[in-house]
């Protein structure tokens, strides 16, 4: 049987493990829409066409 007191050391711990897994995942750089839309612009200059995101005027 456990105490009050190692169990909460224990959860302790583990929300402490849990939350420096998520700082370390935080940190590492995930190349995904950058290097997508400098691939999507450079397609868009070659073809002469213009790719952007639309506005609606309306919706400000």
């Amino acid at each position: 049987m456990t105490t009050s007191r190692s169990r909460s050391r224990r959860v302790r711990t583990a929300v402490a493990a849990a939350t420096a897994g998520l700082a370390a995942s935080a940190l590492v750089p995930v190349p995904g829409a950058a290097g997508a839309a400098s691939t999507l612009g450079a397609a868009a200059a070659r073809s002469g066409r213009y790719v952007g995101a639309a506005d609606g005027g309306d919706r400000r």
